[in-house]
């Protein structure tokens, strides 16, 4: 009889090819059922410290295609800090299945926007809470339309992927100390080089390497052409605002990689193969421009 549990076990991970790596080896479609005969993941993180945004938003990806599947999921070895962050980030009501609401998430820190699953129509409205949450909590008189703008730029970008298996997942959260404003949004749709291979066979051109298709999709404007209906807006934009807050871009699609960060752009080939696309911004708030008071109708959920 067969009574094996999937076990993933979640590390410090040093680098992205290690986060990647980690993803990849514990996607639904990588398992083997003849070992694991019981419908149930147990997750233990007693060798882990700390999780990030950019931790998370792909895990959910990840995880929520074993909840579609009936799969039953734990979550082990938490240490007080780990314990704290996953109630605040919603994610032991996510593992308990509870991702089906399409509602917007209670905020239960005021530097915390908790796990969201992106859900179509909602996802214009999202960036705009996003800011007035920001502006009214943790980065009170700070002017936080670059992050509406970014996460419009990154929501977009999930919505562009026409094969998407599912919305995609997103968290954001500030830390005080350091300065910085982390957000993450991922799905599991088509990669951005084959986008952007598609289009270029589309047009009778050659395709290009994964690394040089995710350039690419960075040139000015390129997106437009891939996306008729995002005319005028594309990747670059969102690199351009995180420039002028001197804060780090990372963008993970397939099997390449790109790291922005002080001017400084990397490069990299993936040894493991991520089946979709995680955008991070870290945005440095020394650099937002302080609010100015005005009058407004804006929209308040939170």
């Amino acid at each position: 009889m067969r009574m094996a549990i999937k076990r993933m076990v979640h590390r410090n991970f040093r680098t992205i090819q290690e986060t990647m790596h980690f993803l990849n080896e514990n996607m639904l479609c990588n398992l083997d059922e003849s070992i694991y005969g019981v419908k149930r993941v147990e997750i233990d993180f007693s060798q882990c410290d700390y999780v990030e945004p950019y931790h998370l938003a792909p895990l959910a990806c990840v995880l929520h295609e074993y909840l579609e599947a009936g799969f039953n999921i734990d979550v082990l070895g938490l240490n007080a800090r780990l314990q704290k962050y996953f109630d605040e980030t919603g994610f032991f009501e996510f593992c308990e299945g509870k991702y089906v609401n399409a509602a917007f998430p209670d905020p239960k820190d005021k530097n915390t926007l908790p796990l969201w699953r992106i859900m179509p129509g909602a996802h214009n409205v999202y960036p705009q809470l996003a800011e007035g949450f920001f502006e009214t909590n943790g980065l009170t008189g700070r002017d936080l339309q670059p992050l509406n703008s970014a996460l419009g730029e990154m929501m977009n970008n999930v919505f562009d992927h026409s094969e998407c298996k599912i919305p995609g997942y997103t968290v954001t959260q500030f830390h005080p100390n350091r300065k910085l404003l982390h957000t993450c949004v991922c799905d599991l749709g088509c990669t951005i080089p084959k986008s952007v291979n598609d289009y270029l066979t589309s047009q009778g051109l050659p395709s290009i390497s994964s690394a040089a298709a995710l350039d690419k999709a960075m040139e000015k404007n390129f997106s437009s052409y891939t996306q008729p209906h995002n005319r005028g807006l594309g990747l670059d934009n969102l690199v351009s605002i995180v420039r002028a807050l001197k804060g780090r871009f990372l963008l993970v699609s397939g099997s390449s990689a790109c790291i922005m960060e002080h001017e400084e752009e990397v490069l990299l080939d993936m040894q493991s193969n991520f089946p979709g696309t995680m955008v991070v911004i870290t945005l440095n708030t020394d650099h937002l421009e302080v609010k100015e008071e005005e009058q407004t109708d804006d929209l308040h959920i939170f």
